[in-house]
């Protein structure tokens, strides 16, 4: 194959991506990276695929919560830099990091958070029923946390309950 043949093939499967692609009608696309711990938490372009990744399945999630419960996801914290996740006590690996994973709430039709056991439920209905796959889900004291592989090959499509202990975040299977 010809340098300028594979040169045009680059270009045509090469998509440029930006922050911009973030924004969608259910969220800004400063609610996938928002912090308020003062430090810079802007992703960068390897980052940014993954946190669209994340965002696209999120997004597809909301929309079928809206249709079958109307009910909504509201992010709470999606991209972190390592900084960022080191300030607010994020576990040493875990996927904010790399743009594969969100802190959210579940918003009912009465515009009440729920509780997270409950929020998980139906975000648990909502994923079989959409066959979204997903790596993980914890169920933590204020939110649920949900993370996702670029390699659905990966996925686990695991849910479990995450506590902080001594500084030391433990998972139990639900």
């Amino acid at each position: 194959m010809g340098i300028l043949k594979k040169i045009k093939d680059f270009v045509i499967t090469t998509q440029i991506i930006t922050i911009d692609d973030l924004e969608t009608k259910n969220f800004k696309k400063e609610e996938w990276f928002q912090t308020n711990t003062g430090l810079d938490n802007t992703p960068k372009l390897g980052i940014l695929t993954c946190l669209l990744h994340t965002s696209k399945k999120i997004n597809l999630c909301n929309d079928a919560l809206l249709k079958k419960y109307k009910a909504k996801i509201k992010l709470n914290s999606a991209y972190r830099s390592p900084a960022v996740n080191q300030k607010v006590g994020g576990s040493p690996t875990s996927k904010h990091m790399q743009g594969l994973a969100s802190d959210i709430d579940i918003i009912d039709e009465n515009k009440k958070e729920m509780a997270p056991k409950d929020g998980a439920k139906l975000l648990i209905d909502i994923l079989k029923e959409n066959k979204i796959s997903f790596d993980k889900i914890l169920i933590e004291k204020g939110c649920i946390h949900i993370q996702f592989n670029l390699d659905e090959k990966k996925d686990e499509n695991s849910v479990g309950f995450a506590k902080l202990i001594n500084g030391e975040w433990v998972v139990t299977n639900a």
